[in-house]
């Protein structure tokens, strides 16, 4: 055993705590200071928490719009607020991921090397990052469902049970596919000879039943909003003629398995390229084991049949990434598969698995590191080779712009393409509300005020020269033309490292009227 390999085995469960929210910090760090702009999940969950409500975006649940909102009443509707509860929740779901290895492996090096594993799936480790929200939430809420249940083999009293109850409803809270996660884990739980009377029993089933009314107010909303549902299961890309079906599904499936390999790499290929015979049969392992690899074979078999069902029945053609991260108790099954190949060697040959184990985590480790490496990185090249350039956007030096134009609160009206102008700007003018033209299944309420303050202005803006949407979204919420004398105006600024780039808004700021005040 390598000296790397007995540290991580000797780190014990608080010095991985430690390196784990160090590694989170520092991420939360980089992404806080290297890049001004929101991202577009980031800049939609800032522009949907403007007020409290059982139904935001019609095809997500609410519970992260909550958790963002309960930072923003501390610290107001600011970067730092929404990246805190999204890198808080990054840690959790690596938390669990470590915890639920510790079930599934009995091995101190294999379930530190749990949540290094899923940092190498490029959808957790990059793209969880950079981009994601409610995502996110979901990752942290199925590793800790995967984790109790784990657990009930050798704890299941009602306390338990309890917890189990809350995590499963944060889940159906956090995004719709957990359905895909819940039915192949209690496929995963009937093949498991220690887990299948803990889970297939009156307590499981009324713990069930609790997490269903813990989220049923949610869940009402939306299935009684028509709109919501059919954007949430995407209806307009769903069912299409008979004719066209065969041609859909093959678009389906090769999507899902293009998406699913994506999703496990390059974890996938890494391991496949040092121990190979891994990949293959296997020596019996430990009953443990056993029991483990049960669990996990009939968790991603349960879930590739599902989603091939679901691709073939509707016919959907449309199959995106971020909806893969179920497939993530695959970086436990190849870990698995490598403690049994391994475990199993001796003499000389057990000493070489040895040091290739040893380069398996040193890779994994590289991995993980390279993560903060490239944040720094695409915040130093980003303003130069950036399209929509979302992150970069000066949007404070816009909106002291705008507050020298005369503009300090009232209604934003935004054209929110090709960037999130409505929830970036409302991270500066705090008490004015923000209209996007862009997400119009959401309106944000007029805020209270008494009758005796100022009603506040309308300000109307676009990126560029066009403008249509906004302007007539702003015509409708007053509730009367734009009169001809308001002045358009312009406002020109650069991209922060590279001058060269500058970006050119037009605006428009009246006097309130109306729903635009």
């Amino acid at each position: 055993m390598s000296g790397l390999t007995r540290g991580i085995i000797g780190a014990g469960p608080a010095r991985l705590s430690v390196a784990l929210a160090t590694f989170i910090a520092v991420l939360f760090v980089l992404r806080l200071s290297l890049f001004p702009g929101a991202s577009d999940d980031d800049g939609e969950i800032l522009y949907y928490t403007q007020s409290w409500g059982l139904l935001y975006k019609g095809n997500q649940p609410p519970l992260y719009a909550w958790l963002i909102l309960a930072a923003e009443a501390v610290a107001g509707p600011v970067m730092a607020a929404v990246l805190a509860v999204k890198f808080l929740l990054l840690g959790t779901f690596y938390a669990f991921a470590y915890l639920a290895g510790r079930r599934l492996f009995a091995d101190g090096l294999f379930a530190a090397l749990a949540p290094l594993a899923l940092v190498a799936c490029f959808f957790i480790g990059w793209d969880a990052v950079v981009n994601y929200s409610h995502t996110i939430l979901l990752l942290a809420a199925m590793a800790a469902v995967l984790w109790l249940t784990l657990r009930l083999e050798n704890r299941n009293g009602w306390t338990d049970y309890l917890w189990l109850a809350l995590a499963i409803a944060a889940g159906m809270l956090a995004k719709y596919n957990f359905a895909l996660f819940l039915l192949p884990l209690l496929a995963g739980a009937w093949r498991h000879g220690g887990l299948r009377p803990r889970v297939f029993c009156p307590t499981f089933w009324i713990a069930l039943a609790l997490a269903g009314l813990l989220a049923a107010a949610p869940l009402a909303a939306f299935l009684g909003d028509a709109g919501a549902v059919s954007g949430a299961v995407g209806a307009g890309r769903l069912f299409p003629p008979v004719d066209d079906r065969l041609a859909a599904a093959v678009r389906g499936l090769t999507q899902f398995t293009v998406s699913s390999l994506g999703m496990v790499s390059p974890l996938l290929p890494l391991a496949v390229f040092m121990f190979p015979r891994a990949m293959g049969p296997l020596p019996h392992p430990m009953p443990r084991l056993i029991q483990s690899g049960r669990f996990l074979e009939a968790y991603l078999v349960t879930l590739v049949l599902l989603a091939v069902a679901a691709i073939l029945v509707t016919g959907a053609s449309d199959v995106r990434n971020n909806w893969l991260v179920v497939w993530f108790p695959a970086a436990f099954y190849l870990l698995l598969r490598i403690k049994v190949f391994t475990d199993a060697a001796s003499g000389d040959r057990g000493r070489a698995l040895a040091g290739r184990l040893h380069w398996f985590a040193v890779c994994l480790l590289v991995i993980a590191l390279a993560v903060p490496v490239g944040l720094i990185v695409r915040g130093a090249v980003g303003p130069e080779t950036c399209r929509k350039c979302n992150f970069f956007i000066p949007y404070g030096d816009l909106a002291r712009s705008l507050a020298s134009a005369g503009f300090t609160t009232g209604t934003v009206v935004a054209e929110d393409r090709p960037n999130q102008l409505a929830g970036n700007l409302r991270r500066y003018f705090p008490k004015a509300r923000t209209i996007s033209t862009r997400w119009r299944d959401y309106r944000p309420p007029l805020p209270k005020s008494p009758p005796q303050s100022a009603p506040g202005k309308c300000l109307v803006i676009w990126l560029g020269d066009g403008g249509g949407g906004a302007l007539a979204l702003a015509t409708k919420l007053r509730g009367a033309p734009i009169p001809d004398d308001v002045t358009r105006r312009r406002v020109t600024l650069p991209l922060p490292r590279n001058g060269d780039r500058r970006l050119t808004w037009s605006y428009l700021v009246m006097d309130g009227m109306g729903e635009c005040r």
